[in-house]
C-alpha cells in the first residue's frame, strides 16, 4: 500500500477454469473496466496482485 492506496477488493475463485470463464464474459469484465475508469491515473492507479493460495 506504499503508493497511497486506501481501498482493497479481493476475489476468491474456486478454480483457474472459473477465472478463464470470467475473463471471457463481458458481464464480468465490464465492472473491471468501470473501476479502471474511476481510478486516479486509470489502470496505473490500480494494483492487481495475483497469487495462488494452498487449499
Amino acid at each position: 500500500m506504499g503508493r497511497g492506496y486506501t481501498h482493497a477488493l479481493t476475489i476468491d475463485l474456486d478454480a483457474w477454469a472459473a477465472l478463464a470463464r470470467d475473463a471471457d464474459d463481458p458481464d464480468r469484465t465490464a465492472p473491471g473496466a468501470k473501476l479502471v475508469g474511476m481510478a486516479q491515473g486509470g489502470q496505473g492507479g490500480l494494483s492487481v496482485p495475483d497469487g495462488d493460495s494452498p487449499g
